[in-house]
């Protein structure tokens, strides 16, 4: 697979798993653009909204709450864990 223009992931609380092992994926930025559920499963599953969101930015990729727009770009420091049933876009820094 040479590029990913849209990379859904609803694992039911495997979404970090999922994205680790796409780490070399993620890293040459081969991903445009994605989207992760996340909620109680997150919970059970003993993961992060925070982890995710900080995996991902390392990785290159700006995570956002709605539309891609500035004011609803998710920042870790300021991430509260709620696990209310949402889904999250995730696009490459160099697209924005």
């Amino acid at each position: 697979i040479q590029n990913i223009d849209y990379l859904k992931i609803d694992v039911e609380g495997k979404e970090f798993a999922v994205l680790q092992g796409a780490e070399k994926t993620l890293q040459q930025k081969k991903v445009k653009l994605g989207q992760f559920e996340y909620g109680g499963t997150f919970q059970d599953g003993g993961i992060t909204l925070k982890q995710v969101v900080e995996y991902l930015n390392v990785k290159g990729y700006s995570c956002f709450e709605g539309p891609i727009v500035p004011i609803n770009e998710l920042k870790p420091e300021t991430l509260v864990e709620d696990y209310r049933w949402e889904n999250f876009l995730f696009i490459n820094k160099d697209l924005l």
